[in-house]
């Protein structure tokens, strides 16, 4: 079973998540930052759900000492997925900051299980004869095909 992490400090926006993904997916809730971190320092996780606005450490604090902690210990990078409160134009600001999809709110119960189903099938592409797995899709490629 797939493990998820959503990181939000809004405990009904991780009921959106646990009302419908819980029967097919393993979740666990971060209410913040430091909490998200503690968390992927001892269990493992494919998929990381981020909110963007949050006290203590904010989504984009929270990927870089991800994507920090990720590089130190020499561990294959987690996708994970943005939240943002608004549809945002701003592909390439998310991408730099290290996130790999961009989730907007209005979050449906739809446009979740058609990320969750795009991040769970990884490509595959023949380049020169020989197959590629690719696992993460960069993040203005990804959004252009799910919007």
């Amino acid at each position: 079973m797939m493990r998820i992490l959503v990181v939000d400090d809004l405990e009904q926006n991780f009921d959106f998540f646990e009302q419908h993904l819980s029967d097919v997916y393993d979740l666990t809730w971060a209410p913040n930052g430091p909490c998200a971190i503690e968390f992927i320092k001892r269990q493992s996780f494919r998929v990381v759900f981020m909110d963007i606005d949050m006290p203590q450490m904010d989504g984009f604090e929270t990927t870089a000492a991800i994507r920090q902690l990720e590089f130190e210990r020499n561990k294959l990078p987690l996708t994970i997925v943005a939240l943002p409160k608004y549809n945002s134009e701003m592909f390439s600001h998310y991408a730099k900051a290290g996130f790999n999809v961009l989730l907007p709110a209005p979050r449906t119960a739809e446009a979740l299980y058609r990320t969750l189903k795009n991040i769970s099938e990884p490509l595959i592409y023949r380049m020169n004869s020989v197959k590629c797995r690719i696992d993460r899709i960069p993040l203005a490629v990804y959004s252009a095909a799910i919007g």
